[in-house]
């Protein structure tokens, strides 16, 4: 273990001399990316860059997100963009303005250390966590100090591949966590709190389910058992090859079996070099906020908002809600995420927390703040359109290893899911459930979670009638946020053009708000097959 300060000094010096010998050209663009990657810095298609500020669980308070807002103004930056791993990231970011970036994020407290390369990620978190009516209890404070302890950890930055860790407060949550590399999903033992614990899952060109480690693991031993799977991928992850180097691929050469034997001699092993978690800070608290100014808000409007963006936080408070904010594309400028930063201190919800669907959250607010929030928000945060709210990867007009551009392809199928719920307003309430089901990713690497999705797409490229076109492949019935983690079933034959996207979405969006019970779309998809969506697929124009 070494001193935080003192490691960041040292990793700074020698970040800030690659990006001086890139600006005198000394370097190129390849050479840069081995001392940058590690930092979550990457080169965008434009030839600007993208740089990554890690976010712990997606949780982060007003005055860091004035303070980001505040970097993207000075530093002459293009956006903030919520990433699906909760992150957040500044794009276009001029080379000479790197390293000022870096500075002062590490100076609010957003150290910058493993937010990309072989290095374990940002921690992944529900955002119900601690405040919904389903919480075991709030995971945060776990989350906060493996966080710590792992950005000490040496053995966790030099590692054959990624390492992504994620927390889940809920039961029925081990579909999320064993599709991490380390996933735990709160469970609670004679007043104990403790975790079911997941290892070697995870999504990408070669997908796979988590083995099971512990049914219970004391929370005490949280330190312990994260340290002992680090470990286990630094001796026997495969530095040969990338594209065999993560966690799963440990698992898939050994065997559930084997995997775990190995796990519990690192883990015994471990006991000796790490102390046991005794404690954790206590997470936040909300309150009843002060007297609000009037507001006259229209009285349709708000009750579809509020179908549709709030749901109940009874952990928070009596009366108490969870408020999403719907980010179109994910993406925010300086002037908007002051506006955000707002939010909190008004409503007295201390935090706000990014989600995976690229959204935030206000996860406890008293109901009368809800009119409020409601008329403070401005268009095209409180789903008055569907435009940028599917769940997609950034693309590839921005991402260098993208094949396609997924925004402007899901904007296209949200323009059709815009028309249908327009033509039938009654159904409205039923579009956030429909947005979160289906995910739409650019190439093979799965950002969006495609291969776990109940409707999933995966951008390529296929030669028809001797043109090179844009293609998606078709994944069908995953289950993510389940008991029971599944794969979704796909064939490489199951592909379509993705102009033809929003005719094969659009029909089975009309099916189910027509169907006899319209509330669960991912129910609703189990009923087809991959034969039935190739028919579709088939007869669409």
């Amino acid at each position: 273990m070494n001193n935080l300060n003192s490691i960041l000094s040292k990793e700074h010096e020698i970040l800030e001399s690659a990006l001086n010998d890139f600006l005198a050209d000394r370097i190129d663009a390849a050479e840069l990316k081995k001392f940058t990657a590690k930092h979550g810095i990457y080169q965008q298609n434009n030839g600007l860059f993208m740089v990554r500020i890690r976010i712990p669980g997606g949780e982060i308070n007003a005055g860091n997100l004035k303070k980001i807002a505040e970097i993207i103004s000075q530093n002459q930056m293009g956006y903030a963009h919520l990433t699906t791993r909760q992150d957040i990231q500044l794009h276009d970011v001029e080379p000479e303005k790197i390293f000022p970036a870096v500075r002062m994020c590490t100076g609010s407290g957003m150290p910058f250390r493993g937010g990309g390369g072989d290095t374990f990620r940002n921690i992944m978190v529900n955002p119900g966590s601690g405040v919904n009516a389903n919480s075991i209890f709030d995971v945060y404070p776990y989350v906060q100090a493996l966080n710590q302890f792992m950005f000490t950890y040496d053995n966790a930055f030099g590692l054959p591949r990624k390492l992504k860790i994620g927390f889940f407060s809920d039961p029925g949550t081990d579909s999320m966590a064993a599709i991490q590399d380390l996933g735990f999903v709160a469970q609670r033992q004679k007043g104990q709190d403790g975790f079911t614990v997941f290892a070697a899952g995870g999504l990408g060109r070669v997908s796979g389910i988590g083995v099971k480690l512990f049914d219970f693991l004391p929370a005490g031993e949280l330190l312990r058992c994260a340290v002992a799977v680090t470990e286990l991928f630094n001796d026997n992850g495969n530095r040969e090859n990338r594209g065999k180097a993560r966690l799963r691929f440990v698992l898939e050469k050994l065997g559930e079996k084997a995997f775990v034997d190995i796990f519990k001699e690192y883990y015994s092993h471990t006991s000796k070099i790490i102390p046991e978690l005794k404690s954790t800070e206590p997470g936040v608290s909300f309150s009843v906020p002060d007297k609000l100014p009037e507001v006259n808000v229209d009285s349709a409007g708000f009750a579809a908002w509020k179908a549709t963006a709030t749901n109940p936080a009874p952990q928070a408070g009596k009366n108490f809600f969870s408020v999403r904010i719907f980010i179109p594309d994910g993406n925010l400028q300086p002037v908007q995420l002051e506006m955000l930063a707002e939010l909190p201190e008004k409503v007295k919800c201390p935090v706000l927390r990014l989600t995976a669907f690229q959204d935030i959250i206000l996860p406890g607010v008293h109901e009368s703040a809800l009119p409020w929030i409601y008329e403070s928000l401005p268009a095209g945060f409180r789903l008055e359109s569907l435009k940028g709210l599917l769940n997609c990867c950034i693309g590839a007009d921005v991402c260098k290893i993208g094949i396609l551009p997924s925004p402007k392809i899901a904007a296209a199928v949200t323009e059709k899911l815009d028309k249908i719920f327009t033509e039938q307003p009654e159904h409205k309430s039923l579009a956030p459930e429909i947005i979160n089901t289906i995910a739409i990713s650019g190439c093979p690497n799965s950002c969006s979670r495609h291969t776990v999705a109940a409707l999933g797409f995966m951008g390529m490229k296929k030669t028809i009638d001797g043109e090179r076109t844009d293609c998606c492949q078709v994944f069908l019935n995953g289950r993510l946020g389940s008991k029971s983690p599944k794969l979704a079933d796909t064939s490489k034959d199951l592909i379509l053009p993705a102009n033809k996207l929003p005719g094969l979405i659009g029909k089975l969006t009309r099916d189910f708000i027509s169907s006899e019970n319209p509330t669960d779309f991912s129910g609703f998809l189990a009923n087809y097959s991959i034969q039935k969506i190739d028919e579709i697929i088939a007869g669409l124009d």
